[in-house]
């Protein structure tokens, strides 16, 4: 998926959720130390990054799981996080 030119919104590589995660810690939120491992075992195309001019400028993350076997629920380990910079 892209924006208006300089801005993209693409899944996260594997390697990148880290960054995810340590821009949620900066932000004073407190994702534990294996969700985004647990998450990402669950849903690994539920991670998305925001890239400004091919650098990160913000992720998000929406992860379905099934909760009972019959329905889908969302969870969000790490809402809409800005870049640090922004």
């Amino acid at each position: 998926m892209s924006g208006d030119g300089d801005f993209h919104i693409r899944v996260m590589r594997p390697d990148e959720i880290a960054l995810a995660v340590e821009w949620a810690a900066a932000e004073g939120w407190n994702p534990g130390d294996r969700d985004a491992e647990c998450f990402t075992h669950v849903d690994p195309q539920g991670f998305f990054i925001g890239e400004l001019r091919g650098e990160p400028a913000a992720t998000i993350s929406n992860v379905n799981r099934w909760c009972d076997g019959t329905s889908t629920t969302v969870d969000d380990l790490i809402n809409s996080i800005p870049a640090p910079s922004f």
